[in-house]
């Protein structure tokens, strides 16, 4: 008589938690910001962020999260509200960047 052997993996879902590298940037209207990442542990409903990011900045998905990208054509100081939340809770992060004209 053989043996069946059951393995059963119990996944415990967490409130989850949001993380940025930084949450002070500095950059020049019009050109190429570098990536600002994002990492959120735990599974999750997608990101909102409030206010909304101007046309030419863009959040996307990544191998280990996600990404906002692109240019700021106007100057001045953006803050904006990363909220993730799941069933267990929520968690979010302030994100400020200053936008300035380059100077010559």
């Amino acid at each position: 008589m053989g043996f069946i052997f059951l393995w059963f993996f119990v996944a415990t879902v967490q409130r989850p938690q949001i993380n940025l590298v930084g949450t002070v940037y500095n950059f020049t209207m019009g050109v190429s910001f570098p990536a600002i990442p994002v990492y959120v542990q735990q599974p999750h409903f997608p990101l909102l962020i409030t206010p909304s990011l101007p046309d030419t900045v863009r959040i996307e998905v990544n191998d280990e999260g996600y990404v906002i990208t692109g240019v700021f054509g106007e100057e001045g100081v953006y803050s904006y509200l990363i909220t993730v939340k799941n069933r267990c809770g929520s968690d979010n992060v302030k994100l400020r960047i200053t936008v300035t004209c380059k100077s010559e």
